[in-house]
């Protein structure tokens, strides 16, 4: 797996966990790349975020919504079940394995 492989896989990981954390389980576009920025030091364009979105929206792991001209992601069901660890998602890095 290539560099580029790796933080595509890992950037689909912390956009699910990201939406997991929302009381209504969507953030904007916007949002979510400024907080994979400042969380996880993932700083890439506006271009790669949407290539993972749609990934992500390709494998029923997210839903894509239109708000006001901005791209809107929800967690779907089987994103909720790849970090619940009740699947695995191709081209997503499982979630780490409970503490304790």
């Amino acid at each position: 797996m290539t560099l580029t492989e790796r933080l595509a896989k890992e950037g689909r990981l912390r956009i699910l966990q990201l939406l997991s954390e929302q009381v209504d389980h969507r953030l904007s576009a916007p949002h979510i790349r400024r907080e994979l920025s400042e969380r996880w030091v993932i700083t890439r364009s506006e271009e790669w975020l949407t290539q993972q979105l749609a990934a992500l929206c390709e494998l029923g792991a997210v839903t894509l919504h239109m708000v006001a001209g901005r791209t809107v992601a929800q967690l779907a069901h089987a994103g909720a079940e790849h970090l619940e660890r009740l699947t695995a998602l191709p081209g997503v890095l499982p979630p780490d394995p409970p503490r304790g």
